[in-house]
């Protein structure tokens, strides 16, 4: 069920049928199934997690006790996020399908084996078959994977293999972009005192190059906010000469750049593109955040 059923769809049909509102006589809990057809019951008792979505927070443990014996990670949420839970695997499974056969028809007119790139590619089980790259937050850079996604891309263009797939896995690292613009937008107003956390590309590097921070920074400039930078990988005890980092931005940029930062100063929005731990408690604290180095 697509996030919002659950609340909009179900819940006034119980609501109605029973005469009155949940909390009393019942309540209610949604839990999806993450069986496959086939071998849903294998895939019941040798679940991978059990995900339950609460009406309110607590009452689904009622619910939860029936797989007390399981011995799988469970998660008691909200009902949209147990909604689209199911959606995410679901969409996954078909991405990793369409990604293999793209890769393949294109290995086929290039004379490689797939079967040998997929053998290689499978053995990569610290970045390849792992949790790395799938935590959301700030759109993907840097010197590497632009051009790489950009040159085969082409490649396979030119040879006449459709890949519509990776053709836009640009457009959508754009549009994560721009989503994040109009989700500060929708915070603070042009005019306001903005402080970027982050501009280098990804966590613990310097590079600049290629940056979706540094394009989210000039964005902000160009909508007419008062943006100021600092990155904690641009301090002196890392090593790092500021200016020498200035050296590669636009000027109307690198004079943004902060050497330090207090968040006693009058900051309308903290963007946090990358994270502070030494400063998260006061930032929280004190100044409204964005958070999108995790989406909080």
């Amino acid at each position: 069920m697509l996030p919002g059923s659950m609340s909009d769809v179900v819940m006034p049909a119980l609501i109605s049928s029973a005469d009155e509102a949940p909390g009393g006589r019942y309540d209610v809990a949604y839990l999806p199934e993450f069986s496959r057809e086939g071998s849903a019951v294998a895939d019941h008792y040798d679940a991978s997690r059990i995900v339950i979505g609460e009406r309110r927070p607590g009452c689904g443990k009622l619910l939860l006790r029936l797989f007390e014996n399981f011995d799988v990670e469970k998660f008691l949420t909200s009902f949209e996020v147990a909604e689209l839970a199911k959606f995410a695997d679901n969409s996954f499974h078909a991405l990793k399908v369409a990604f293999a056969n793209e890769i393949a028809r294109f290995a086929v007119r290039a004379k490689a084996t797939p079967s040998q790139i997929f053998d290689i590619f499978l053995a990569d089980q610290k970045l390849n078959i792992s949790a790395a790259y799938l935590r959301p937050g700030m759109a993907f850079g840097g010197p590497c994977l632009p051009k790489d996604v950009r040159a085969l891309a082409l490649r396979m263009e030119a040879t006449g293999v459709s890949a519509p797939l990776m053709s836009s896995i640009l457009r959508s690292n754009d549009s994560h972009l721009f989503f994040l613009i109009e989700e500060i937008e929708a915070r603070v107003k042009p005019g306001s005192r903005v402080l970027l956390v982050g501009l280098s590309f990804k966590p613990a590097t310097d590079d600049v190059r290629n940056s979706p921070l540094v394009k989210l920074a000039n964005e902000l400039l160009d909508r007419g906010y008062n943006l100021h930078i600092y990155d904690p990988d641009f301090i002196c005890d890392h090593g790092v000469d500021l200016s020498t980092v200035k050296s590669q931005l636009p000027a109307d940029l690198a004079h943004r750049l902060l050497s330090e930062i207090s968040l006693s100063e009058d900051w309308d929005l903290v963007v946090v593109a990358k994270a502070i731990s030494q400063l998260q408690s006061r930032i929280k604290a004190f100044v409204p955040t964005f958070r999108i180095d995790r989406f909080e």
